[in-house]
């Protein structure tokens, strides 16, 4: 009889089907599995901590069947489709708040507070930037250059009396058509000196040293003007939602946070590769650095490889963003229950508790300030 009456109450108790995101042994935003020397397997993480929590608390209500990621799969999109269709109940894993989720999936009351953040290498050496100095101008130059020899043409023809100045170049029109090639180009890069000084004084003459004049000044103002906005991208290593349309990032498919930054213009590359890893993600931008001006990772993420890598920045100045768990919209009752364990937790400070034991070393961004 007593066990039937156990049996009985256990299958009274509605089943939830866990769904557990693996993160790699440094990660700090996923469940992490340790296996020991002799072999016990355990696991630890923030995700974890507080799953552990629900699970016990509400034990006498559920049934929780745990399965666990692989590893190497990271698509949290795929995750949420999956959940859609019944496979998962709650994910335990870090999600963003998003609009177009929230139509189809419910989200837990909120366990911490992260943010968008962007990696990048810090300041670029003075070679390099004179490198992208060319890149950027190199075409307005061979322009200028181009536009200096066209105007030393017109000035050998119409101001034919500039040579009275130089016997030798009265005597050589071959030295005299070089001399009016040369001043044209010194012109264009804001030598004026010889076209004015050694003008024929003939209206025609006046009339075309003042054309000459006036589109070399405004063409030396726009390119000092286009080599002093690539010289301030540059020496601000920080990337802002100001000058973020200016970048080109490299975004992992799917993830809710280049949705995000688009809002501000960015200008997102999406990579995917089934089962890359986050720190195989890092790595892949860094052998092609040159293609992107970042890479687009949640804060506690990228401050985990900034704090290894020294030669690596941190910009997040795109607001902080809200953590929760993603639930089954067929499971209001279950999300009404673990939302009220998670307000229980949070107001006797267990909730901070077990997030600064996971995150207390991160600066800057709130991470455990939901008390």
């Amino acid at each position: 009889i007593i066990f039937d009456i156990i049996n009985m109450k256990e299958t009274n108790k509605d089943v939830i089907k866990v769904f557990i995101i693996l993160g790699e042994k440094d990660s700090l935003t996923t469940t992490k599995r340790i296996i020991s020397e002799s072999g016990n397997v355990s696991y630890a993480g923030y995700c974890w901590e507080i799953f552990k929590k629900i699970k016990e608390k509400l034990k006498h209500k559920y049934i929780f069947q745990v399965t666990f990621s692989e590893e190497k799969q990271n698509s949290y999109s795929k995750f949420i489709k999956d959940m859609t269709k019944d496979k998962y109940h709650i994910i335990i894993g870090e999600y963003f708040i998003t609009k177009k989720r929230n139509e189809i999936i419910d989200y837990s009351f909120p366990i911490s507070i992260n943010s968008i953040a962007i990696l990048h290498f810090k300041k670029q050496s003075n070679f390099k930037k004179f490198f992208k100095v060319i890149q950027k101008v190199g075409l307005q130059f061979l322009f200028l250059l181009l536009l200096g020899i066209f105007f030393g043409i017109l000035l050998h023809f119409i101001e034919k009396g500039r040579e009275y100045h130089s016997d030798r170049l009265k005597k050589n029109n071959r030295l005299r058509f070089l001399r009016s090639i040369v001043t044209g180009i010194s012109t264009m890069f804001g030598e004026m000196g010889y076209l004015s000084e050694r003008s024929s004084l003939t209206i025609r003459g006046i009339i075309l040293i003042t054309i000459i004049m006036s589109i070399a000044f405004l063409s030396i103002m726009y390119i000092q003007g286009e080599i002093t906005t690539v010289l301030i991208n540059n020496e601000f290593e920080n990337i802002t939602k100001y000058n973020i349309s200016s970048k080109r990032l490299l975004g992992y498919k799917g993830y809710s946070a280049n949705k995000k930054l688009k809002r501000f213009g960015a200008n997102i590359h999406e990579y995917y590769k089934k089962g890359l890893t986050e720190n195989e993600f890092l790595e892949y931008y860094i052998k092609n650095r040159n293609n992107y001006d970042g890479v687009i990772f949640s804060y506690s993420q990228a401050f985990e490889f900034a704090r290894k890598r020294n030669d690596l920045n941190i910009s997040f100045d795109f607001g902080n963003e809200l953590i929760s768990f993603p639930v089954n919209k067929n499971k209001k009752q279950f999300l009404q229950d673990i939302n009220l364990l998670l307000l229980e937790l949070r107001d006797s400070l267990e909730l901070q508790k077990i997030c600064q034991q996971n995150y207390g070393d991160i600066p800057f961004v709130p991470v455990c300030s939901l008390t």
